[in-house]
């Protein structure tokens, strides 16, 4: 099933809600698939939140950690 973009408040918007409640039907287990992408690949991935884009990272984002 392919949701088109369109434009909300004068944007185009490549993911409108139809889009995710078409996913949400599709996949019900999208939420799980999608918390494990982040826990195992987060350090490589980059939310590009203004583009709609997740970015795969060549090296990993160097977490920060107490000393």
């Amino acid at each position: 099933m392919r949701v088109p973009g369109r434009e909300i408040d004068g944007q185009l918007v490549s993911h409108p809600p139809e889009f995710y409640q078409a996913e949400r039907e599709i996949a019900p287990e999208r939420e799980r698939s999608w918390d494990w992408i982040w826990r195992n690949l987060g350090p490589w991935l980059e939310e590009r939140t203004k583009l709609e884009q997740i970015k795969f990272l060549r090296k990993p984002v160097q977490l920060l950690t107490a000393r």
